[in-house]
């Protein structure tokens, strides 16, 4: 059976999670030492973007490493990342969400 444009696009997505994780993790670390798990959380909008953890670590997705990335762009991750990656950054939050409302994609959104 073939594979669809929205399981293609979930497929990318958690490729983006498993490959940004120890990324994000490592420069909120470094930008806020211990505290970075306490900094990121107080810094989510509602209960709803709280992501559950175990222990210490989140249970990171692909909204929450997108928003992290976001909130903490000019703190973190300006510092290593550029303008370009930054407009990457908030076209993958809206391909994203629109994934997540489950918007059909065609093939060049889905190539995009």
């Amino acid at each position: 059976m073939a594979v669809s444009h929205q399981d293609r696009v979930g497929r990318a997505l958690e490729l983006l999670v498993r490959g940004a994780k120890p990324f994000v993790e490592r420069e909120l670390q470094t930008a806020y030492g211990d505290r970075w798990i306490e900094t990121v959380q107080a810094s989510l909008r509602s209960q709803r973007d709280v992501p559950k953890s175990s222990g210490d670590v989140f249970t990171w997705d692909a909204q929450l490493v997108l928003i992290v990335m976001t909130e903490h762009w000019n703190q973190v991750f300006r510092q290593k990342l550029g303008p370009f990656e930054r407009s990457l950054l908030s076209e993958l939050r809206e391909f994203r969400n629109s994934w997540a409302h489950q918007r059909e994609f065609n093939f060049d959104d889905t190539y995009r």
